[in-house]
């Protein structure tokens, strides 16, 4: 057969089968499976009050104009807005298919129903729901004596219990945290942000922390990231109401784990404060909070405890020992080999191309001779360590203090001393400390001498 003949029978065969799904989707039967036929409609701008018994609880609230209360309980705090969207569910109930024969109800688990829901609007309505069907996911439902598949959505927006009803206080928009305090055992951790950048030496970091009566500066994108879990709270769900004396016991609130107070700012440059308590953590993972003075406890997200227990400061404080815009300092004084070497800024005396390629040269004793600090500098710049409390050492091995001419730090003092353990210890203004590798010290010293021989 030609390639030709060959593809116009399979264009034929297309065609046909094309011809077939057309036909069989205008069937009564396909058109029913597809689009159900709707059974009943309550007029749900009538219906004053609802109740359904679901996983042995009962629940039943009425409608007083706009707000929606329990009878019961006139102070339950109901969700108004879920409970609308619930009654929008009612407006048209549709049946996909008609169960007759000599099955009974238990079957169908409709003997006893999984879901009992009894409207109040025009006339009373009462629905049954069922097993959901495993085959396409629609649930068993029997009203006026019919036994029926609808939508298991239906059936899934009724299928909560009191705590689902519970209205959730709102966490407001904290587009940006300009302080916050943690408290928990130990030293509190206070972070703060510094709009204006002048409160720390350098303009890489916008947040400070409090740190053995000092405050230091953090890093940025750590104190950020750190502090995301709490910008993007939001509850899971309610565990409690009313939060009694029993419940705070229960879920680890009577005393907290973790206190956190916060000020933001959110999207309108408003500002506000916003405080949570932190108790034990879930079976599942996740914690119990509370608002405090609140009467309902929530669940969240695990990490949020996580890292308000476990991040330190310290933790946030920098790995780079010195960030430095090099043009806020005017002098330098370097003491290294029995030696000091005083050098100042070489105002107008350097070179354009040496300008253009970022080079640092100096001036020595503030003579004609320079030195270029350039590699210095830099591998100063790149030094990095971990944080430490070490203060110990064996001896100074290069100081550096720095004259700026800011109104914030004005003047600042690095020191490298040799560790007992042959590590050295680096520190910037007896605040910060860092362990750092003693190679890598001693690359940087090297540098200086290179420079200053």
């Amino acid at each position: 057969m030609s390639r030709g003949k060959k593809l116009g029978v399979l264009c034929g065969i297309l065609a046909a089968v094309i011809l077939t799904l057309v036909l069989v989707s205008r069937l009564p039967g396909q058109r029913d499976k597809e689009e159900g036929t709707e059974i009943l409609t309550i007029p749900t701008d009538k219906i004053t009050s609802v109740s359904w018994e679901y996983a042995g609880e009962k629940l039943h609230f009425a409608k007083h104009g706009d707000v929606w209360v329990c009878p019961e309980q006139d102070t339950f705090p109901v969700d108004s807005a879920l409970l609308e969207t619930m009654m929008g569910q009612l407006e048209s109930i549709r049946s996909y298919k008609e169960i007759s024969g000599n099955d009974t109800l238990s079957d169908y688990g409709l003997d006893p129903a999984v879901l009992t829901l009894s409207v109040s609007a025009d006339r009373e309505y009462v629905l049954q729901f069922g097993n959901e069907n495993d085959l396409d996911g629609q649930a068993y439902a029997k009203w006026n004596g019919k036994v029926f598949l609808t939508d298991s959505m239906l059936p899934a927006q009724f299928s909560k219990q009191t705590l689902d009803m519970v209205q959730q206080e709102p966490v407001p928009d904290m587009d940006s945290i300009q302080s916050v305090e943690i408290r928990k055992e130990g030293d509190p951790l206070i972070l703060e942000y510094d709009e204006s950048g002048e409160r720390t030496y350098s303009k890489e970091y916008s947040w400070l922390g409090a740190y053995g009566g000092n405050t230091v500066p953090l890093d940025s994108e750590a104190t950020e990231s750190f502090l995301s879990d709490l910008k993007t709270l939001r509850w899971t769900g309610t565990a409690a109401y009313p939060a009694d004396s029993s419940a705070l016991s229960e879920f680890g609130l009577q005393t907290p784990s973790v206190q956190v107070s916060a000020r933001y700012r959110n999207r309108d440059g408003e500002t506000g404060t916003f405080a949570i308590n932190i108790g034990s953590e879930t079976e599942s993972g996740e914690c119990y909070v509370m608002i405090p003075g609140s009467d309902r406890i929530y669940r969240t997200g695990t990490s949020l405890r996580e890292e308000m227990l476990s991040t330190t400061v310290e933790d946030l404080m920098p790995k780079k020992v010195l960030s430095l815009d090099w043009d806020s300092v005017k002098s330098i004084s370097i003491t290294m080999d029995g030696k000091v070497f005083p050098l100042n800024r070489n105002e107008g005396g350097d070179k354009i191309e040496d300008a253009e390629k970022g080079k640092q040269v100096w001036k020595i004793n503030d003579g004609t001779e320079t030195a270029d600090l350039t590699d210095a500098l830099n591998a100063l710049a790149a030094l990095e360590g971990e944080v430490s409390t070490a203060t110990a050492s064996k001896e100074v091995l290069f100081s550096m203090i720095m004259e700026r001419n800011t109104a914030n730090y004005p003047q600042m003092k690095l020191v490298i001393c040799e560790e007992a353990d042959g590590n050295c210890v680096v520190s910037v203004n007896a605040t910060q400390f860092w362990i750092v590798d003693r190679e890598a010290a001693d690359a940087v010293i090297d540098q200086f001498r290179t420079a200053l021989a």
